[in-house]
């Protein structure tokens, strides 16, 4: 649930503030876990120069109710915020994602390094330090 939330306002800080999309670099589909969420993300990854106007979007008509949710969202958490304060709600909030990913994807390789042989013990580490990489990259900011 704390992922969900986290994915969605995250989302809707970059659908309808477009100052702050520079925070979409290292976010990818799959640290998002919805397909809607996804959607959007590719949506905006696409359009960066997309001003907010969710009516406008034809692309965002197939996950229209899920825009609506977000943007709801927007308007009850972050309506109102100077820029400022939004551009370090997006960077914490990327913070958050990121983490939940790499959290999320240690789990998945430890219970895979007990199976592994050497290669794939290799394989494993080297998955985990891109993933210590990324991890670096987003508290760096």
């Amino acid at each position: 649930v704390e992922d969900r939330r986290t994915q969605d306002r995250f989302l809707a800080v970059m659908l309808l503030q477009p100052k702050t999309r520079e925070y979409l670099e290292l976010i990818t589909a799959n640290m998002l876990f919805q397909p809607e969420a996804q959607t959007v993300l590719d949506f905006l990854q696409r359009h960066r120069d997309f001003s907010g106007d969710t009516t406008a979007a034809k692309e965002l008509s197939k996950v229209a109710e899920y825009v609506r949710i977000i943007h709801l969202q927007y308007e009850e958490l972050y309506h109102g915020l100077e820029l400022t304060e939004l551009l370090y709600e997006a960077a914490r909030l990327q913070t958050r994602l990121v983490e939940q990913y790499v959290k999320n994807q240690k789990q998945i390789m430890t219970s895979n390094l007990a199976d592994a042989d050497d290669t794939g013990t290799r394989e494993l580490l080297e998955q985990a330090k891109q993933l210590d990489n990324l991890l670096n990259q987003v508290k760096g900011r």
